[in-house]
């Protein structure tokens, strides 16, 4: 934007208008990065025949979701869902249907310190469906998510629980707080390395195996209480370390389900 600048202004205030030189500077030493953005998910069937997909829109510039779009195989809109922003926070998102009629939204506060406070579900009436709040420690770490019906009655509980810096154990509760699931984390360095779920009599009902390639997650393998294989995911990567294929099985080592990630980079 230009600036006129008046003959008769006081020097102090002309000591705070950026000359045309000094705005040639700062773009110089303005400093911009490559940011690699998911622009497409596609789901596949076993035999490698496409079901759905999905492809991700982002605010120019930015790594801010605007829009997601689901569509068939046959390349027909089946879903829209749209993201709103104030000041980088998503305050709703809306789900539309392949007519871009409005199906249902949700609407979302924040604490002072940015966390997430609360979620509301509405229909497309604007009728509000459920509600989540949510509570930190003095750390940033969530401690409780407890979900009310639209007439603000408690519907369930999670409880979270930490041990040096890891998530150690959350427990899921009912209406009435009474214990339901949980579920406890085991790790190795900051890597998860499994994951143990217990019925509310707290007998083990299954269990989750992740193996890793360094940092880089290559398998999750779910098992129950008998030590039987129950489902698996593999991950494939592409060059840039970004996972492009997870390919899931069921007990027997069927192909149930692949998965397709595609990427686009854009400068920030």
């Amino acid at each position: 934007m230009k600036k006129i600048i008046m003959i008769l202004i006081v020097p102090l205030l002309l000591a705070c208008v950026t000359s045309p030189d000094q705005k040639a500077d700062s773009d110089k030493t303005a400093v911009k990065r490559e940011i690699t953005l998911l622009s497409r998910v596609t789901s596949l069937f076993s035999d490698g025949f496409v079901d759905t997909y999905r492809t991700f829109t982002y605010e120019k510039g930015t790594n801010l979701l605007i829009k997601e779009d689901l569509f068939s195989a046959d390349d027909e809109l089946l879903e829209t869902v749209k993201y709103t922003y104030n000041k980088q926070q998503l305050v709703k998102k809306q789900t539309l249907d392949a007519g871009r009629k409005l199906v249902s939204f949700h609407e979302y506060g924040y604490y002072p310190s940015g966390l997430l406070h609360s979620e509301k579900v509405f229909n497309d009436a604007g009728k509000e469906q459920n509600s989540s709040v949510f509570d930190y420690d003095g750390d940033g770490n969530r401690t409780e998510w407890n979900v009310y019906d639209g007439f603000g009655s408690l519907l369930a509980s999670s409880r979270y629980i930490y041990e040096d810096g890891n998530r150690k154990k959350v427990e899921m509760l009912d209406a009435d707080r009474n214990l339901v699931q949980s579920i406890e984390f085991i790790y190795s360095g900051n890597n998860k390395t499994r994951e143990n779920y217990y019925m509310d009599n707290n007998a083990l009902e299954k269990y989750i195996v992740f193996d890793y390639e360094g940092d880089r997650l290559l398998r999750e393998s779910t098992f129950d209480a008998q030590n039987a294989l129950i489902l698996k995911v593999e991950y494939e990567y592409d060059k840039t370390n970004d996972p492009s294929k997870i390919i899931y099985f069921d007990g027997d080592g069927k192909v149930t389900e692949i998965v397709e990630r595609t990427y686009v980079t854009a400068v920030q």
